[in-house]
């Protein structure tokens, strides 16, 4: 084959890539990490520390092994050099002073000048004399700063959130850029990275993160100079070409390289990214598409003379030799056999690692019928419907710093899906700010004016929020109606839900996502991302003690009682509020007909409490409302079978036996219904919600 024929099937294939995918969809990651990183900074901020999100995935890759690293920066201290001066600005913080005596380029001691006001015990305890001086120990730091829950990982505590692991970096900031970086002078003649952006990484200055040389005798005091900052931009700077470039050396890196047990060890991912760095400094005019497979084999190259002179220099600091520490004696040796016999199969090699990465889709799914355009967009829709909740949930904003934040997004991109997304994110923030904050009773110590006018403002914003998903927002609206007494309209909102569930074509995280179905529905129409998210993006509800109190209160025992997150799945939730709403207007025959529904949806394979067992409570719920006692019981044993270590659930069955016994002793005057002589019949919604959502907000 052609270079530049493989050069396009490369680049094509690396546009559908799940863990590339198109420039677009790159930008959209990159946006997502940007607003997650302010909305962070936002809630770090009063106690003196900020985040900077690093790695690949802060860079817009998402392959499954991409690093989900924070650097928290504590703003209380400062680095500096020994002839910096302190500004005034910094009179109240702790000052520490880099020291190289006895120390490898790129690493540094770190003596401590100046004890702040604002000084934590955790620098405090990390304190160690060295040398008739008081220095700070990076061991002792990196100790200290392991919080209950997390577990060391290098110069990282790693915690696991949401199921998603994540390497928190402790470090200090240094103002003035390091001394032994030759990089402004080095790069004033070159046209990448422009000068703008050499003088904005140099007037960022550097960190100090807590880890030492391995190979130096004060490894324990001793602190890594970090430009991972700096790293971020330089790759936020590269076009796409270049951008697919770097993730081919990582494919390359994990399937040729990692996959071998003997070099296994020796490259990592950071080594491929300076490679990319230097090769791009030195040839800036090469890299567009049909040069994919010669950029690649550029940078190959590199690699190979690299390990050949056991040298590889860090970007910034060229004196510091990143192969210092494996790729030297026998490992060197290893891994240049590997290379070598990759480099005798010429630019061709890049089909041994891409059959295995490729997605399977490629070629065999029947989404590949669909034209190339379609398929990037189904996949970019499909990318913010998986990542969007995820991080939007991780952090609660202000309102007001969410709106200055999607402010600056449309101040700075004219590109409409970015705007979309941030868009999507502001409203979610507003339905999350509101279910946050729900007060379930606002007359308690207010006045009916003011109660009044917290209810229609939280109306207002909710059905703003019932604009954007099928889910989170139309059920929340639906709970809040509810809540209130609107039973009617409580009904109608879960009506739609219900609706748009039997329409199909929906991204959702539980079950068989209809993909090809959301592709025929809502891709390749023109619609945009607001309207493919109203009427196909699905999200689970989720109910805890501090992030979401808006539900209803007869969930308020199972909440009270649960130390988790409740997650409710779409359909489930919705018939549930029916039942409630129809119970309230008075409705029983056709409340009852709604629990029968519900009932069917235990044993469904993708709703069944295999998947929730909350389902068995919701049921036992509306059986209790309905007067069902017995049924109820059978519930709640149900529910111990299933779920033998709740004890929530044999609290509420010696309840439940209670009651029945009240009932039967006459104590109780209670109607209750014959469950057992409902005749069953399937129930038919037909609320569009298309139409309910043009409803008035007044």
């Amino acid at each position: 084959m052609d270079p530049k024929d493989a050069s396009q099937l490369i680049c094509n294939h690396l546009d559908e890539h799940h863990g590339v995918g198109s420039e677009e969809k790159v930008k959209v990651r990159r946006l997502l990490k940007y607003l997650n990183e302010k909305s962070v900074h936002a809630e770090m901020s009063p106690q003196g520390f900020e985040p900077v999100f690093t790695g690949s995935a802060a860079e817009g890759l998402n392959f499954q092994s991409s690093d989900e690293d924070c650097m928290v920066i504590n703003n209380n201290v400062n680095v500096i050099q020994p002839h910096d001066e302190i500004a005034e600005r910094d009179a109240s913080k702790t000052i520490l002073v880099m020291d190289n005596t006895d120390c490898r380029p790129g690493h540094t001691l770190l003596r401590l000048q100046r004890r702040g006001v604002l000084m934590n015990d955790v620098v405090m305890n990390s304190i160690t004399d060295f040398r008739g001086s008081e220095y700070l120990s990076s061991e002792k730091f990196r100790d200290n700063t392991v919080e209950i829950g997390s577990y060391p990982h290098g110069p990282c505590s790693t915690k696991v959130i949401n199921d998603l692991e994540i390497d928190y970096a402790n470090c200090f900031h240094c103002q003035s850029w390091l001394e032994q970086s030759d990089f402004r002078n080095r790069t004033k003649d070159c046209s990448w990275p422009s000068r703008q952006l050499v003088n904005k990484i140099v007037k960022n200055g550097c960190h100090a993160v807590a880890i030492g040389d391995k190979h130096s005798r004060l490894f324990a005091m001793q602190w890594r100079i970090s430009f991972a900052r700096a790293e971020k931009s330089l790759v936020w700077s590269f076009n796409h070409v270049q951008l697919k470039t770097y993730a081919l050396l990582k494919i390359f890196l994990k399937e040729c390289i990692e996959s071998n047990p003997s070099t296994r060890e020796l490259l990592c991912s950071y080594f491929m990214k300076t490679i990319v760095f230097h090769a791009i400094e030195h040839r800036p005019s090469m890299w567009v598409d049909d040069n994919i497979v010669k950029c690649f084999w550029y940078c190959f190259s590199i690699l190979l003379e690299c390990v050949q002179t056991g040298y590889l220099p860090n970007y910034f600091v060229l004196a510091n030799n990143l192969f210092h520490s494996n790729v030297t004696g026998d490992n060197r040796n290893r891994l240049l056999n590997v290379l070598e016999r990759y480099y005798d199969k010429g630019w061709t090699c890049l089909f041994d690692c891409l059959r295995s990465t490729v997605p399977q889709r490629i070629g065999h799914d029947k989404r590949n019928k669909l034209p190339g355009d379609v398929l990037r967009e189904a996949y970019h829709d499909e990318y913010i419907w998986s990542h969007f909740h995820l991080y939007c949930n991780l952090v609660d904003i202000d309102i007001a710093d969410a709106l200055k934040l999607v402010q600056r997004v449309f101040l700075n991109t004219p590109d409409d899906s970015l705007c979309d997304t941030a868009v999507l994110y502001f409203i979610h923030v507003i339905r999350r700010s509101i279910c946050r904050s729900y007060i379930a009773d606002p007359t308690n110590g207010t006045s009916n004016k003011s109660a009044y006018r917290q209810i229609r403002r939280n109306k207002r914003l909710l059905h703003l929020s019932s604009a954007t998903d099928v889910s989170s927002g139309l059920l929340s609206l639906a709970t809040f109606y509810y809540n209130v007494g609107c039973y009617t309209k409580a009904s109608e909102v879960a009506s739609c839900v219900v609706f748009a569930c039997q329409k199909g074509g929906l991204l959702q995280s539980h079950g068989d996502r209809d993909d090809v179905g959301y592709e025929e529905e809502m891709c390749g129409k023109g619609y945009t991302l607001l309207q493919k998210a109203k009427s196909s993006f699905v999200h689970e509800y989720i109910i805890d003690k501090t992030s979401n109190k808006l539900y209803p209160p007869e969930l308020f025992e199972v909440v009270d009682r649960n130390a988790n997150d409740i997650s409710l799945p779409l359909l489930p939730y919705a018939i549930f509020l029916l039942v409630l709403s129809t119970f309230r207007l008075g409705d029983i025959d056709q409340s009852q007909t709604m629990l029968d529904d519900l009932i069917a949806l235990r044993t469904d394979a993708i709703y069944g409490v295999r998947h929730y067992p909350i389902l068995d409570s919701l049921v036992r719920i509306c059986h209790e409302l309905l007067g069902n006692t017995s049924q109820a019981i059978k519930s709640s044993e149900g529910s111990c079978r299933k779920l033998s270590d709740s004890p929530a659930a044999l609290i509420k069955i010696a309840d439940l036996r209670q009651t029945r016994n009240d009932e039967q002793t006459g104590k109780t005057d209670f109607n209750t219904l014959d469950y057992c002589n409902v005749k069953y019949h399937k129930t038919m919604y037909t609320a569009d919600p298309d139409n309910f959502i043009k409803m008035s907000w007044f």
